[in-house]
């Protein structure tokens, strides 16, 4: 039997045994009396189903084919030594039987994972409480839970040399524009790293520019958010090992929304999103307006205001721009500290903290109280952000139209404006624009400060260019006809 004992040397050879302990190995005769053997680790693979469902039914019993003997739902013919390779280090167990040229694989896996449970980062009131898991097979499941469409499609790809990382890609047949969806694997399947943890990873190889100002993909914890953006068109990419979906392309209106909008009336859903453009404005320009018309333009502001500011900034030893970048500075190591430290205590300490450093801060005359309202606020503002990853970039043109407004008060801030908005209009994810055309009409389903109706959103965003753009008849609520 020269094949078999070729295929058990090179099986041997791979995973350097017997110095890998947790690999297992297992020799045994078929009742047909062939030798035989299995491959597995121990620990990722389920021992019961390999015990119950293979190794019995091929010692106990004989079959033309060996589809017939073993009793697993998932059996794969006919592969390679490198795919069963990858299919044992994912926990599935190969199986290698003489007279036969290529190995049987069966899926077997049965590591321990965390269950589903309610989203960390993306809480919402009104909406599904559950969220992924670091397992790519729930996640898909949950998706396909919410979206029960045979044309749901989910392709494998694999990332890393090293850890080898699973990595699906989920889309609308007949919906999802095919050059989209060529563009998104071709990129995945031209990542050449050694290794690749999960999504956050994956996402900076795959974005695309390198200098880009905002994210050119986005992200998500929630499997009804994931399912509404396949509705839409897009591609889905769930990693194997991270909580989190990608979502490509990117666009600024669908990173500042949130699908709690659509459980909500269109009046509050419109009502929420100006209130974000109000926490997006604070948090972006107030600071830099502030040190500009304090120290510019004095001229522009009321006199009872600017005599206020003055007598609150009298015994300050800094300057205006000085003492706003050290309480943000000092609000982001907050911030920063509440993150890490225990979540148990999170909350309290960051709060209890930054109450006690502001006040503290004002009683030692180190800076005045304006100073420290208009901090707060522009830091409050930056966490209502429905999106995590677009937060970060506020974050940065704060600092930015901060800088400008130091160097030349408005005018500087214009400019800043100018620079970031060049940027915004230039900047492409895969192929399609951040800034749709119709983030600002108001007409369209999904702007930055109008929700419009459900009713009313009959067609898909035209940027995506998906292959059917009526999302519902134009009359979809068919119970207003009259009986006839």
């Amino acid at each position: 039997m020269p094949e078999y004992n070729e295929a058990l040397k090179a099986v041997n050879d791979i995973f350097h045994t017997p110095k890998n302990k947790d690999l297992v190995v297992r020799e045994f005769k078929t009742a047909a009396g062939r030798q035989a053997f299995i491959v597995c680790i121990d620990g990722m693979a389920n021992s019961g189903d390999v015990n119950d469902f293979i190794l019995r039914p091929l010692m106990r019993r004989n079959a033309d084919s060996i589809a017939d003997i073993i009793e697993m739902t998932k059996l794969s013919e006919n592969q390679s030594l490198d795919e069963a390779v990858s299919s044992v280090l994912s926990g599935d167990t190969a199986i290698y039987i003489a007279g036969y040229n290529d190995f049987f694989i069966c899926e077997t896996k049965g590591f321990a994972q965390r269950s589903v449970s309610t989203p960390e980062t993306e809480v919402v009131i009104k909406g599904s409480q559950e969220g992924f898991n670091e397992c790519v097979r729930t996640n898909i499941t949950l998706i396909r839970k919410l979206m029960k469409s045979s044309d749901l499609v989910s392709e494998f790809l694999q990332v890393g040399k090293l850890n080898n990382d699973s990595c699906a890609v989920l889309y609308i047949e007949g919906l999802t524009d095919p050059a989209l969806i060529s563009e998104v694997k071709r990129r995945i399947g031209g990542v050449s790293a050694d290794y690749v943890e999960g999504s956050g990873m994956l996402e900076q190889m795959i974005s695309g520019s390198k200098m880009a100002l905002f994210p050119a993909i986005m992200s998500t914890e929630r499997p009804e958010r994931a399912a509404n953006y396949l509705a839409e068109g897009r591609v889905v990419v769930i990693c194997d090992g991270t909580p989190f979906a990608l979502v490509a392309p990117a666009s600024i209106v669908s990173m500042l929304d949130s699908t709690e909008l659509n459980t909500l009336r269109w009046q509050s859903g419109t009502f929420i999103k100006i209130i974000r453009m109000c926490a997006l404005f604070f948090c972006t320009l107030l600071p830099a307006l502030y040190i500009a018309l304090t120290s510019f333009h004095r001229e522009m502001l009321p006199e009872k205001l600017l005599s206020s500011i003055i007598q609150a900034r009298e015994n300050i030893p800094f300057s205006t721009s000085i003492s706003v970048i050290i309480m943000l500075v000092f609000f982001e190591i907050i911030r920063e500290a509440g993150q890490r430290i225990p979540r148990t205590l999170g909350g309290a300490i960051g709060i209890v903290g930054g109450l006690i450093l502001g006040q503290a801060a004002v009683e030692a005359n180190f800076l005045s109280p304006v100073t420290l309202i208009v901090v707060a606020l522009a830091g409050i503002s930056n966490v209502a952000m429905p999106d995590y990853d677009i937060s970060f970039t506020f974050r940065v043109i704060q600092f930015f139209l901060i800088f400008m407004a130091m160097l030349q008060g408005l005018p500087g801030i214009v400019a800043g404006i100018t620079v970031v908005l060049v940027l915004m209009l230039n900047q492409e994810s895969f192929g399609r624009p951040v800034l749709s055309a119709g983030a600002m009409r108001f007409t369209s389903g999904s702007s930055l400060f109008f929700s419009r109706p459900l009713w009313k959103q009959e067609k898909r965003s035209r940027e995506l260019n998906p292959q059917k753009n009526e999302a519902q008849p134009e009359k979809s609520m068919r119970w207003e006809e009259p009986h006839k």
